[in-house]
């Protein structure tokens, strides 16, 4: 009896020791419900640091004869960008009425989606650095300097392994391991 105590005490504690830490880590991870409460996929920015930004992102200066004007207009009608796409970077190149234009090169990225003027001299961008990482970087054109960044996760995925792992535990144990939302009807109150 002793030795079967025993045995359900150590298996106990190894599964605190494994399966318990790794379920707080997840659901400490998402600011809110967890994915599989959400209604579907989403962006979800994090404290993580992808340190990408510092050795990818390189701000150039070109001097310009004359002024020129891109297709993508600030709000004030001053500054203009434009985005192009080569194999190994991305380039927007940024007219702020100055004698030279502004070139900023990004490497090493999987994408930037979603350039756009912020206001009348701050530029947004959306770098993908892989599939679910994320950096969304504002640039102040007027100094030419990045002004804003933040961390960020696609949690399509996430979305998508939640949903099936909680459907999956709940139509096998009572106990649904974390599980909030799949399964039920309305999902919990947001505190």
């Amino acid at each position: 009896m002793e030795e079967r105590f025993s045995r359900v005490k150590w298996c106990s504690l190894l599964a605190a020791m494994f399966v318990l830490p790794n379920k707080a880590v997840a659901e400490g991870l998402w600011p809110g419900l967890p994915p599989d409460c959400w209604p579907e996929a989403r962006v979800v920015h994090s404290a993580d640091d992808w340190k990408r930004l510092k050795e990818n992102f390189k701000i150039e200066k070109i001097k310009l004869e004359k002024p020129v004007r891109f297709e993508n207009v600030s709000p004030n009608k001053a500054y203009s960008f434009k985005t192009e796409w080569f194999r190994l970077e991305a380039r927007i190149s940024i007219y702020a009425e100055k004698d030279s234009l502004t070139i900023i090169k990004i490497s090493d990225e999987r994408g930037v989606s979603d350039v756009r003027w912020v206001n009348e001299k701050l530029l947004f961008m959306r770098i993908w650095w892989g599939r679910i990482a994320i950096e969304d970087v504002i640039f102040d054109v007027e100094r030419d300097k990045v002004v804003y960044t933040e961390p960020a996760m696609d949690g399509y995925l996430a979305y998508q392994q939640y949903q099936a792992q909680c459907k999956g535990l709940g139509a096998h144990q009572g106990d649904r391991s974390g599980c909030k939302c799949v399964g039920k009807e309305d999902p919990p109150a947001r505190p």
